[in-house]
This record gives structure tokens, sequence and C-alpha cells, in this order.
């Protein structure tokens, strides 16, 4: 079977595969945002991640996304990792190489799906923000 490199159009895909294409998306994000002791603010943070790629998934087919797939499975394995290692490890150390990485693999994102869906760049840049935030505060919190 042959995929399309070029971007399909919204309305070939059903609106049944959008809808269960988002809810896959949303599940491991929202499963760790609750995860965290501090979960009103992490769980929009990991659903913006997951819109993220939604919007750009919409509009192109995932054989077509296989480098913008693994990137944004690489930025949501090192929040994973982030995640754990400074709520349930107390490891400041790890925490800040997670964060750090994290923080690139998202600028890569960011700039990667920019560079394919505008709108999927700007729900992503939402998240580089977020993350420039905590890395702030982690950096400069005494």
């Amino acid at each position: 079977m042959a995929f399309p490199s070029e971007p399909i159009p919204n309305f070939l895909r059903p609106r049944v595969e959008r809808w269960v294409g988002l809810v896959i998306l949303f599940a491991p994000s929202f499963t760790l945002g609750m995860l965290t002791p501090s979960h009103p603010f992490s769980i929009p943070f990991y659903c913006i991640q997951a819109i993220s790629f939604w919007a750009l998934w919409r509009s192109h087919s995932l054989h077509s996304l296989k480098f913008e797939l693994c990137l944004y499975l690489n930025q949501f394995v090192l929040s994973a990792l982030w995640t754990a290692s400074i709520f349930f490890w107390q490891q400041p150390l790890l925490s800040l190489i997670a964060l750090l990485l994290q923080t690139v693999a998202t600028l890569l994102c960011t700039l990667v799906f920019w560079r394919r869906e505008r709108i999927s760049g700007q729900w992503m840049a939402l998240s580089l923000a977020w993350q420039s935030y905590l890395c702030f505060l982690f950096l400069y919190n005494p």
C-alpha cells in the first residue's frame, strides 16, 4: 500500500478517524499529566503537545511524518523522564538534565512542525514557552 507524501486534505480523512487519532494522542498525555502532583498545570501542558502532533497528523500521512513522529516521541519520553525524576525519584541533577534535553527536543519539534504545518508549530511553541519557564524556575530557584 502506497502512502501519499503530499498533505491529505482534511475532508478526505474520515471524521471518526480524526477523533480516534486525537483520543489516542490524548490518552498518554492525560495519563502522564495526572501522574504529576501539580496536575492542574501539567495536564494542559501535555495536552498541548498532543494537540500539536494531532494538528500535523490530521493533514499528513504517518508515512510522511516518520521524522516528526520520532521527534515527538523523543520529547514525550524525555518529558516522562523529567516527571519521574523530579516528582518520584527526587533526583535534581537527573531532572535538570532531562529538562534541558526535553527543551532542546521541544525546540526541534517546534521548528520541524512549523515547517510542515504552521498551526502545529504554534501549538508546540506554547509548550516550548512553558518548558522555558520551568527551566528558569528550576535554575534560579534557591
